[in-house]
């Protein structure tokens, strides 16, 4: 009996203990607007700041318009515009005192334990670029461009 329960603890434990999701500590981020898609204004550590989504970049040899890319982010943080944008708290990745050439902070953005840098991949506005990445989700950031590949989302369905 008493091994019984054991083996079922030690399941249970195995079973919760392998969830997929990602478990991150994160830091909370007002969204203040979308610069691009792929740029945000945040309002963090008692400041408003640039930050950068890490993994992606919006081609500039597409030609297609890239008010498009940015219109794609806003609704995806409003919940298709059901909230308003400086109403959204985000959790975001990053090392506050890292910076890219431009100034601006880079880091993953959490929504609703959704990574959104991969969902604006699988919209298909964007393309993995994993450069500058910290390797933690490149694995997510490629299956999201490929999504996009595949069900033909976005500049994937662009004729060029």
């Amino acid at each position: 009996m008493i091994k019984n329960l054991l083996v079922i603890s030690l399941l249970i434990i195995f079973l919760f203990g392998c969830n997929s999701s990602h478990k991150f500590g994160g830091i909370n981020a007002q969204i203040n607007r979308v610069i691009s898609g792929q740029t945000i204004e945040i309002f963090v550590d008692k400041k408003n700041v640039s930050f950068r989504l890490m993994g992606l970049r919006i081609p500039s040899n597409i030609n297609y318009d890239k008010k498009l890319a940015q219109q794609h982010l806003i609704q995806l943080l409003t919940s298709n515009y059901h909230y308003p944008l400086n109403s959204v708290i985000v959790k975001i990745e990053t090392k506050l005192n890292q910076k890219d050439k431009y100034g601006r902070l880079t880091g993953y953005v959490w929504l609703n334990n959704q990574l959104i840098n991969r969902k604006v991949l699988e919209g298909g506005w964007a393309i993995a670029s994993l450069e500058y990445t910290d390797g933690k989700y490149d694995r997510d950031l490629l299956q999201g461009e490929e999504y996009a590949r595949i069900m033909g989302n976005g500049i994937w369905k662009i004729n060029h």
